[in-house]
């Protein structure tokens, strides 16, 4: 028996050096008539597979163009040590296709990536230490949330703009708009209210400008950038300003990062509903991604989004293809006093109205908003866009930033293709 063990160990250990050694080739192509720079192809663990034979979780594969190794991500939704889909950041031509070799490496020898994606939570007590789980701060104030929390709540990144979520009752969006590619966000507002301590030097507020950038939108009562409410009894209720709000990180990585923000027993109405919000951020893109769904089988219950409209006077809606539409608005609304166009890009059939809410009053105001068709269980999805003139002059043109939705809603229906070489 110990000789057919000895032989089995020696079996599995010459499978395993195949493995290893084993390369392949993967044809990519893309499918449209315009160059695909640094575009993010999202590979099913399953498809790959198929494609140059199974891995484990002690085996990787990297992706060499050239010379050059592809920035790659690898996702486990469930954490379960199980890899579930696979980025890969890859350039092609217009019209074009390409072999890229494909090497199974340890996973302990796998390169490191410059991140394009980062998401930042910490408390104000200690900056080190990173937020996977919270729950809300049952306030309405500024000065009780910055003291608590860095930046007053978890924010996200990548190499193109930032975003923020006040992890209070008020459960606003906000913006920062970035001057650098890299990641910033560890170091926004930390020490702000700990100055007394001379181990920890002094920052600047990010409401200021700074070499990275800074906070660009003033948000007030509004939904801000992509904030959410729910229509229901003929009333617009703020989703999260009451009862428990959850916030729990799912993964991050140098490609794409999302977290999930949850509202079991919020109440509006005289109901009762249980809501989660997925937010995604991906990089190479002036925008993150949210998912809304309604886990509570209620009836006349609508998902809304919007956009603030303290500083614009214009609320503009165009078709960019036959299942998108753009709601946007254009003016100098930023905190520096430039231009900034703010968009909101969802399919046409899940939007059942748009309008404005009041100036003032004691609920949800000066905000554009858009009411979604909503069924139980079922995803609501939208992007939030963010152009700000001063990371890019071409901004202050909305043209410019409107042909720039089209073409990434464009890419995003018509894909990157894959087969085996």
């Amino acid at each position: 028996m110990e000789n057919i063990n000895l032989l089995l160990a020696l079996f599995l250990l010459v499978i395993s050096s195949c493995n290893l050694n084993k390369t392949s080739n993967i044809i990519f192509s893309n499918p449209l008539a315009i160059d695909r720079e640094d575009e993010i192809v999202q590979i099913p663990y399953n498809d790959l597979s198929e494609l140059i034979g199974e891995f484990d979780e002690t085996q990787l594969p990297v992706f060499i163009d050239g010379g050059d190794t592809l920035t790659t991500q690898f996702i486990d939704y469930e954490k379960d040590g199980s890899i579930d889909d696979i980025l890969i950041e890859i350039n092609l031509l217009a019209s074009s296709q390409k072999s890229i070799l494909v090497q199974i490496i340890p996973a302990d020898e796998y390169p490191d990536f410059i991140a394009k994606t980062n998401i930042r939570f910490a408390a104000h007590d200690d900056f080190d230490t990173e937020l996977d789980y919270a729950e809300r701060i049952q306030t309405v104030e500024t000065k009780e949330t910055s003291k608590i929390l860095q930046m007053e709540g978890p924010a996200w990144e990548n190499d193109k703009v930032g975003f923020r979520n006040y992890f209070d009752l008020r459960n606003g969006m906000d913006i920062f708009g970035k001057l650098t590619s890299e990641m910033a966000l560890e170091n926004v507002g930390v020490n702000k209210y700990t100055k007394s301590n001379s181990e920890l030097p002094p920052v600047e507020s990010y409401h200021e400008f700074a070499d990275w950038g800074m906070d660009i939108l003033k948000v007030g009562n509004s939904l801000g950038s992509g904030a959410i409410a729910l229509f229901t009894q003929d009333s617009l209720y703020r989703i999260g300003d009451n009862g428990k709000g959850t916030f729990q990180r799912l993964y991050e990585g140098d490609l794409q990062s999302e977290f999930r923000f949850s509202f079991p027993g919020w109440k509006a109405g005289g109901k009762e509903f249980d809501i989660d919000h997925y937010v995604k951020i991906t990089a190479n893109s002036y925008s993150y991604n949210s998912s809304l769904v309604l886990n509570s089988n209620v009836d006349d219950a609508e998902f809304v989004t919007g956009i603030v409209n303290l500083d614009s006077e214009d609320f503009y809606i165009e078709q960019i293809s036959d299942k998108y539409n753009v709601y946007y608005t254009h003016d100098v609304q930023a905190y520096n006093h430039v231009d900034l166009t703010l968009a909101i890009v969802a399919k046409n059939n899940l939007v059942q109205e748009t309008g404005a809410c009041p100036e003032t009053g004691d609920g949800i105001t000066q905000t554009y908003f858009i009411k979604f068709n909503t069924e139980p269980q079922q995803k609501v999805d939208y992007w939030f866009y963010a152009f700000w003139e001063t990371s890019d002059s071409k901004f202050s043109n909305p043209e410019n930033n409107i042909d720039a939705i089209r073409t990434e809603i464009n890419k995003r229906e018509n894909p990157i293709r894959y087969i085996s070489e």
